[in-house]
């Protein structure tokens, strides 16, 4: 959502469901960050965190995950 000269990000984080909430979020904080860094334009992301379970649809796998080194 936005324009090309001001982006707003909406995205999903699926995580392990058994982490603590301190390390979920911990770990989306990381993620915005990073997003934000290698992303120009972007003023703001929002990170819904969702646990992993059989009904959650990954778009991203393991290496891409890997490549955020994160």
């Amino acid at each position: 959502r936005g324009s090309e000269e001001c982006i707003f990000l909406d995205m999903h984080l699926v995580l392990d469901p058994l982490l603590s909430l301190d390390k979920a979020y911990r770990i989306s904080r990381q993620v915005k960050e990073k997003v934000q860094k290698e992303i120009p334009g972007i003023k703001d992301i929002t990170i819904h965190i969702e646990p992993k379970d059989e009904t959650v649809m990954c778009i991203c796998n393991r290496d891409d995950a890997a490549n955020l080194k994160i």
